[in-house]
């Protein structure tokens, strides 16, 4: 029984070596898959992201919306809607 065993590992192992030498443009050392190119994303400022965000209040409470509508809007606290507006003020 451990013949067997040993027999089906060394199947087993012969066939990946014959697997990986049969592959067509794939060298030895060559990695199989080639690396992802890295991401470039900008990434805005926190004084860009608050002054964009204190813009959009300002024109939606200028366009009527109350503050508690604009906090639910963008999901943001209706104490800092307010505070927005009082420094606006």
């Amino acid at each position: 029984m451990a013949l067997a065993l040993v027999g089906s590992f060394e199947l087993l192992m012969m066939l990946i070596r014959t697997r990986r030498g049969t592959q067509p443009g794939l060298a030895e050392d060559a990695p199989r898959y080639p690396a992802a190119p890295p991401l470039v994303q900008e990434v805005p400022s926190e004084l860009t992201l608050t002054s964009t965000l204190e813009q959009i209040v300002r024109a939606r409470h200028e366009a009527g919306q109350s503050q508690r509508a604009i906090a639910r809007e963008l999901n943001i606290d209706r104490r800092k809607v307010k505070r927005i507006l009082d420094r606006a003020a």
